[in-house]
């Protein structure tokens, strides 16, 4: 049987096992299938990170550059004649200081240690010498002075232009197809920042009248140069086919190059003819800084496109991530619903019908299941079984009343001579066995322990006693075989009711009894046979008729030590020693007990010779 319960746990570990195979194999193939739109997910919320951080420094570098405009006006006027360019400096270097901060804070970019705290300290120096300037009587600047704070500055721009363009190419490497963008933005903000150096060079010059030094002139033909390059690029990179793109760079053309560019050229001029300037240092900033802003605009827009295509390729990632994540999903339910419904409709009643197989052969039935099976093989199937279940249920019973039949005796329902000597054989071996194990324990153990061995040996003895009825004979020829048969009935009942669930109780013929319980001396065990006596005392009503009738009781009692002679080896030898005594008593003259041993077994040499 239990090879049968292992091929059912077999079939229901094979099946487990085929459908964990299935599951993990179609999960490993949705993750192939979903990992890339994760990645391009991923990706693209990285990439938009990374713009947004290469935006910041290039913001960062704009504003150093647009810090030099306010910076020019303060050191080209009186103490106190421009309050607004006090208020345009300050708000200028409140931007800028908001834009490193938030440079340092970005984790992408491939700032350099420390870049940002010594720009801050060459910023600070700067500034310092710049407000010094802005502070003295405007007849005790000089050209010099003012050149060198410009210089100053832009050493600041120069410093923070290598981490500019390593960011770019950085960025562009990272994701090629933003390469146009990338490089729009970083061409517009170099320009930004050459046509601020561009005024600056001339600034110090207009400020004081003078004539523009050929040192200053060269500076400002090779930014002009530089800036002539810048355009070119600017040209080739552009995405010509947004149409915003275009509209700005022509704005670029029409304010930056077309007034801007031609308004230094103009007061380069006039500063080479001699230092008679049309215009003022505040003029100057007043009608070059508006010429800037389509730069600016233009950047902006470059980093915006540069945004939307990141945006559009993560939504599109993050909608086929979706889609894949829902399509992986439908597809685990329908792979749990087949094999649900492959083992709801297969697999469990094929294992249903293995248990109530396994559970007819175990006579141990299981029943019909209560649901039914889709097949209707698999229902006729378990007709079958069901039948053979009644039928095996019906055989049992036969057996058992068979076997009920044969154990027992048919008058009184007590058990029968053959049950009662199996059963007291099983008592009988159990008692020797607890007897070995006490020996051992005694001879194991201290003397202080000898009295709990003697206890437990004394409680696993046995002792069986065997009931005679006096005057059985007179009731049955005088009253019939009925009145004695049911005078039989009572006596077992009274019988099962003295010696309690605990003790074999039997019938071994006619008027005889037997008992086996548990004695753990000659004294308890004829204390029992005392309580048995009491139990014919009154009368039993037979039709209306009290009669009484005694019993003669025979004891035998598993003994050792000094009585070990008196002893018996087996419980058939004890039964004898039982029925020795019986006769005994009897002789004594009923109606009382005897217990075998010493002078009970030397008057009948005979019974002895024939018990052993």
């Amino acid at each position: 049987m239990n090879q049968g319960k292992r091929g059912a746990r077999s079939l229901y570990c094979t099946w487990r096992n085929t459908s964990l195979v299935v599951g993990a194999a179609l999960i490993g193939m949705a993750v192939w299938i979903v990992a890339p739109s994760v990645t391009a997910y991923v990706d693209a919320e990285r990439s938009l990170v990374s713009v947004q951080e290469y935006e910041a420094l290039l913001i960062a570098s704009r504003a150093l550059s647009a810090e030099r405009g306010p910076s020019n006006v303060l050191m080209s006027v009186e103490v106190g004649a421009d309050p607004s360019a006090v208020t345009r400096l300050a708000e200028a270097r409140r931007a800028t200081d908001i834009a490193l901060s938030v440079v340092d804070r970005t984790r992408n970019l491939p700032l350099a240690p420390g870049i940002v705290r010594s720009l801050r300290e060459a910023l600070g120096l700067a500034r310092d010498r710049i407000d010094g300037i802005a502070q003295m009587p405007y007849a005790e600047r000089t050209l010099d002075m003012m050149t060198e704070a410009i210089a100053a500055m832009f050493g600041i721009a120069d410093e923070i232009q290598p981490t500019v363009d390593l960011a770019a190419e950085t960025l562009e490497k990272k994701n090629p197809a933003l390469a146009g963008s990338v490089f729009t933005a970083l061409i517009v903000t170099n320009l930004r920042e050459q046509a601020g150096r561009l005024a600056s060079y001339v600034v110090p010059s207009v400020s004081r009248a003078l004539p523009l030094s050929p040192t200053a002139a060269g500076r400002v033909d090779r930014t002009q140069g530089r800036i002539d390059q810048l355009m070119q690029m600017l040209g080739v990179r552009l995405d010509v086919s947004d149409a915003n793109l275009r509209a700005l760079m022509g704005e670029v053309r029409r304010l930056f190059i077309g007034r801007g560019v031609r308004l230094i050229e103009k007061l380069t001029l006039e500063g080479r003819a001699g230092g008679h300037y049309s215009i003022a240092p505040a003029g100057l900033t007043g009608l070059y800084v508006p010429t800037l802003v389509p730069l600016e605009d233009l950047r902006k827009a470059a980093i915006h496109q540069m945004v939307t295509d990141i945006v559009r390729s993560r939504d599109i990632a993050f909608i086929r991530l979706i889609g894949m994540a829902a399509a992986t999903v439908l597809l685990l339910i329908l792979l749990v619903v087949v094999m649900r419904r492959l083992f709801l409709s297969v697999l469990r009643p094929l294992l249903t019908a293995h248990e109530m197989i396994v559970g007819l052969a175990e006579e141990k039935p299981v029943g019909r299941p209560r649901f039914e099976a889709d097949t209707r093989e698999l229902n006729d199937l378990f007709d079958a079984i069901a039948r053979l279940e009644g039928q095996l249920a019906e055989r049992r019973e036969l057996t058992e009343r068979l076997r009920v039949r044969a154990e027992t005796d048919p008058l009184t329902g007590l058990l029968n001579r053959a049950r009662f000597l199996g059963l007291g054989d099983t008592r009988f071996s159990a008692a020797i066995a607890d007897t070995a194990t006490a020996d051992t324990a005694r001879a194991d153990t201290a003397t202080a322990d000898t009295a709990v061995t003697d206890t437990l040996e004394a409680e696993s003895r046995i002792g069986v006693l065997y009931i005679d009825l006096d005057g059985f004979k007179t009731v049955n020829d005088t009253l019939g075989h009925f009145a004695g048969d049911q005078l039989l009935r009572d006596i077992a009942v009274r019988l099962s009711n003295a010696v309690g669930p605990e003790s074999l109780l039997a019938r071994l013929g006619g008027d005889e009894f037997a008992i086996c319980t548990s004695a753990p001396n000659a004294a308890g065990l004829e204390a029992f046979a005392r309580h048995i006596l009491l139990q014919f005392n009154k009368p039993i009503d037979i039709n209306g008729i009290p009669i009484r009738v005694g019993a003669s009781i025979g004891l035998a009692l598993m003994t050792d030590g000094d009585e070990k002679e008196a002893g018996a080896s087996s419980f058939s030898q004890l039964c004898c020693n039982a029925d020795i005594a019986l006769y005994d008593a009897k002789r004594g003259g009923r109606n009382t007990y005897r217990i075998f041993g010493g002078a009970v077994e030397r008057p009948m040499p005979e019974r002895r010779a024939l018990a052993g």
